[in-house]
């Protein structure tokens, strides 16, 4: 069935406020690592980066070993927070709802595990309504793995959401509009969005907007 409108999420500062399961995760690992553990400030410069810039940030071992030991780990750990305190945004999962029930189709695009993607969509009762998705398997440059996805998904008219540099870089690499996230972790980042937005109840319409080619009054 052809694809008419098709919206892309990324997870981490856009639909999953990660800070809530990410900081706990992080403490126990790094305590079984003997590492600092990271302030919030520092975590969230990382989400959306590859693996290697905490391990900087953390003074670890250059070892591509050790390092793939530590992530196996973090992501084993945040998989099991995600299922004790795992929160989306305020309005994120009734703006999917509204979208989904606008006949938009709802993918995710994040530089996650499969596992980390898998237990968010299954959390937050969403397996059932991602149509499509891809994540750091599929390659380190979200501008070539979004590429992928609308390859596969071949939609008609597409539209990015997310918080980060990343996203706006891999929306405008593929031609698509960007709704940007200033609730996320790097709002200084997406100031050439094409809307911005301040909470999560405003994403349905943002994204219904962007997709019309229109300019959504929040008032």
């Amino acid at each position: 069935m052809a694809i008419k409108n098709l919206a892309i999420f990324d997870i981490d500062g856009t639909l999953h406020k990660t800070e809530v399961m990410s900081l706990a995760s992080f403490r126990v690992v790094c305590a079984e690592y003997a590492l600092p553990v990271p302030d919030m400030q520092t975590l969230s410069q990382t989400y959306g980066a590859n693996e290697q810039t905490l391990m900087d940030l953390l003074g670890a071992p250059q070892d591509e070993a050790y390092r793939k030991r530590f992530y196996a780990r973090i992501d084993e750990e945040e998989s099991r927070q995600m299922r004790l305190v795992g929160q989306c945004y305020e309005g994120v999962l009734e703006s999917l709802r509204k979208l989904r029930d606008a006949g938009v189709t709802l993918a995710l695009c994040s530089m996650c595990s499969n596992r980390y993607l898998e237990t968010f969509c299954d959390h937050f009762g969403l397996r059932d309504e991602i149509a499509f998705w891809r994540t750091e398997a599929w390659g380190s440059d979200k501008r070539l793995v979004l590429a992928d996805l609308l390859q596969e998904a071949k939609p008609e008219r597409a539209v990015m959401v997310g918080d980060r540099a990343y996203d706006l870089l891999a929306a405008e690499y593929n031609g698509l509009g960007f709704v940007g996230c200033n609730y996320g972790y790097a709002p200084h980042e997406i100031a050439r969005a094409d809307c911005l937005i301040s909470s999560g109840a405003e994403l349905a319409q943002a994204v219904l907007c962007a997709l019309a080619s229109e300019t959504p009054n929040f008032n």
